[in-house]
């Protein structure tokens, strides 16, 4: 018998070698097909004191590498995935944010350690990701459904979603779990005060600046129920009680320039719009609505 050649052996050695290293791959998976996810204790230590310095030193795109080495190692290890998500967060990347506070939110031993700062990552994509978000709220508040701060971050997220109906649910069940919190009482008032019933609205912003007379969303809020029951003397009274603590807060100088105007007191209406020219300058409605006011006073 002829003995073969050595085109011959090359035909059947090559495909028994692809076959052999294919399966050395799929079940012994080497280190070097895993891009080395095994590391000794002085690699593991080496990387952590490596990403921790360029944390501490605010690099940290370059703190990246480290955290995803003892990451892929470590994949479970709820301490990275802390660093990684707030790591992301530095650098502005909220999807990798959100996907490393998720993935510690299943790991951690404290979950809640990661709320608001999930649904918070989600909120910087914008609202077009508002079923992510409220997604996001929600987990956080079924870890622990009595956490007043919990129930609070939802509703006021769906306040301001156009969802007042469960906002004021929400509103209601923190404040039986915890009815001295503030906030939660004045999403209350305020859901009240869009429903027109100014009376309940009232008394719980009263009780609320009972306990804090300093509350600006509580005077603000104070200031526009009096303006809606055309009461102009008792709103200024709230309002300028609000730009005394807060002269930069907008939303009191826009009020108090919609009471000017309804008064005819265009040196006040233009007082306040000047002001609020100056907080946002970058704010074309202000600008016009000034320069409006002054063109009428020169005529």
């Amino acid at each position: 018998m002829a003995n073969p050649s050595r085109d011959q052996i090359v035909k059947i050695v090559v495909p028994l070698f692809i076959v052999a290293l294919f399966l050395a791959f799929l079940f012994l998976k080497p280190d070097f097909f895993k891009g080395g996810t095994k590391l000794s204790p002085e690699e593991s230590s080496k990387l952590n004191v490596e990403a921790k310095g360029y944390i501490s030193d605010a690099k940290y795109q370059d703190a990246l590498k480290p955290l995803l080495r003892l990451n892929r190692a470590y994949p479970d290890n709820h301490i990275y995935l802390e660093e990684l998500a707030e790591t992301y967060g530095h650098l502005n990347q909220p999807n990798d944010e959100a996907h490393y506070w998720e993935k510690y939110i299943d790991h951690s031993p404290t979950p809640l350690v990661g709320c608001p700062a999930l649904p918070h990552a989600y909120e910087k994509l914008g609202d077009s990701h508002e079923k992510e978000i409220i997604a996001a709220y929600e987990r956080c508040l079924a870890l622990d459904p009595a956490n007043s701060d919990s129930i609070f971050f939802l509703a006021h997220y769906l306040e301001n979603a156009g969802q007042p109906d469960r906002a004021l649910e929400l509103y209601q069940k923190g404040i039986a779990v915890a009815p001295n919190y503030s906030d939660l009482r004045l999403g209350q008032a305020r859901i009240w005060y869009r429903q027109d019933k100014i009376a309940e609205a009232k008394q719980a912003t009263e009780a609320v600046l009972a306990k804090n007379p300093n509350y600006l969303d509580a005077l603000l809020l104070m200031g526009m129920m009096y303006y809606k029951e055309n009461n102009y003397d008792k709103a200024k009274e709230y309002l300028n009680r609000g730009t005394k603590i807060s002269d930069t807060y907008v939303d009191f100088h826009l009020q108090l320039a919609r009471i000017a105007d309804d008064q005819k007191d265009y040196n006040e209406e233009m007082r306040q719009y000047s002001r609020l020219v100056e907080l946002r300058p970058n704010e074309a409605r202000y600008r016009n609505k000034l320069t409006s006011l002054i063109a009428a006073q020169k005529k």
